[in-house]
């Protein structure tokens, strides 16, 4: 189980190297023949949710210091889906843009994010 702020510091990296892989992987996609170029941009779309979806956890880590069960399901489905992405790619792509696209630390980092446990915060009540 981590704390919120190290939750917050996993999945801000998260959705920064999402931010960053993005133009990478449009470069791949003017290079790549139209089957690739399909299963690109689907790992493309993934990146770009799991980006919003990170920046929004972030700003409730900061704001609310708390998530809910359901944004952290949310997370673990989208990171999931950006897994598989990076598979198929995996399977028909070589080595060289597999590591330039970045799919085996995205993996990695999903993978740390899917087994990412908040602790529960204890309300504090206000004495009367």
């Amino acid at each position: 189980m981590v704390d919120i702020y190290e939750c917050k510091e996993i999945i801000k990296k998260m959705g920064d190297n999402c931010h960053n892989t993005k133009n990478r992987i449009i470069e791949k996609m003017t290079e790549s023949n139209k089957r690739d170029c399909k299963k690109l941009g689907n790992y493309l779309q993934s990146l770009m949710v799991i980006e919003s979806l990170s920046s929004y956890i972030c700003v409730c880590c900061c704001e609310h210091e708390s998530l809910s069960q359901s944004i952290m399901s949310e997370l673990k489905n989208k990171c999931k889906g950006l897994m598989k992405a990076c598979n198929v790619l995996t399977d028909s792509m070589d080595k060289t843009t597999i590591d330039y696209i970045k799919c085996n630390e995205m993996i990695s980092l999903c993978e740390k994010c899917i087994n990412v446990k908040v602790k529960k915060e204890k309300k504090k009540t206000k004495k009367k």
